[in-house]
């Protein structure tokens, strides 16, 4: 069984936080710490409308660096009208997230709101513990 199949079973949840109840942003934090060794704060519910400034907030922070191109383990965010709506994770060449349409989806990149604003951050800030190899079940 690879690791990505382990996430077929979320039940998208606004404000989800722990698996198998996740929004996105809680994909994004449960992968970055599981796979990678990154906690990354709780900062904003991705039900909510206003989204914009508590990411802005936490990118000023310098959690994260914008990048100019993806890069695995990167968090894609998307925009619309200047304010920030969706984040996944890039894994070669595709986007792990989920939405409270389809749940846990893994699908290219490309295909994905490719009419919106997309930015590509990779985490700042020191990894908590060593990574885990992708190649581990």
């Amino acid at each position: 069984m690879n690791w990505i199949d382990k996430y077929s079973f979320i039940r998208h949840t606004p404000g989800g936080r722990v698996f198998p109840d996740l929004d996105c942003w809680g994909l994004v934090r449960c992968i970055l710490e599981e796979r990678k060794g990154i906690e990354l704060p709780e900062f904003c519910d991705f039900s909510q409308k206003n989204m914009g400034d508590p990411a802005s907030g936490m990118i000023a922070q310098h959690a994260f660096q914008e990048i100019p191109a993806p890069e695995d383990y990167c968090v894609v965010c998307y925009y619309r009208h200047g304010i920030l709506f969706h984040v996944g994770i890039f894994l070669q060449g595709d986007i792990l997230h989920t939405t409270n349409w389809h749940g846990f989806r893994k699908q290219p990149l490309e295909s994905f709101y490719p009419q919106c604003v997309r930015r590509f951050y990779r985490y700042a800030g020191q990894d908590i513990h060593p990574p885990v190899s992708d190649m581990a079940d």
